[in-house]
């Protein structure tokens, strides 16, 4: 994650933080400003009827989709840049809501078919439609993208 690590850290002019599930390493990467999603405590009634009678999203049914709005809000946050291309089709329902930009950057793996997330390839679709921006690391990456139908 070095790489991450120093497109963050080399960031200037702007108020950035850093949304994340877990910190690792901290020592090896330290950064002040790190939002930490905690794991929800989650009614189990709530969450079933969430996951098995609405069918709504994960984000939506795990509570994280509340917590990302109201961190955003807290912080005044103008744009979002999500990291990888996987989070963002699991952050999908959250991006297609905000009424902010968000932008997402594909690093390799990410391209890659996803047989655990159902629907994978459609959903890039749908999140290179809901993005102004997307970046990718490398030529090959930007020609796999285009491939899976990101607009050029």
């Amino acid at each position: 994650m070095l790489h991450i690590y120093r497109q963050v850290k080399a960031l200037r002019g702007v108020d950035t933080f850093v949304v994340t599930k877990e910190v690792q390493n901290p020592e090896r990467f330290p950064f002040n400003n790190i939002e930490i999603i905690p794991k929800r405590r989650t009614n189990l009634l709530v969450h079933g009827w969430l996951k098995f009678v609405e069918r709504r999203p994960p984000i939506v049914y795990r509570g994280e989709y509340q917590t990302l709005d109201s961190l955003l809000e807290r912080h005044g946050a103008d744009l979002m840049h999500i990291y990888f291309g996987h989070t963002g089709v699991h952050l999908l329902p959250f991006i297609e809501q905000w009424d902010k930009p968000c932008v997402v950057s594909f690093h390799g793996a990410d391209v890659a078919h996803k047989p655990e997330i159902k629907d994978y390839p459609a959903k890039l679709r749908r999140l290179f439609n809901a993005v102004p921006l997307v970046f990718a690391r490398s030529q090959s990456l930007v020609d796999r993208l285009v491939h899976l139908g990101c607009p050029p």
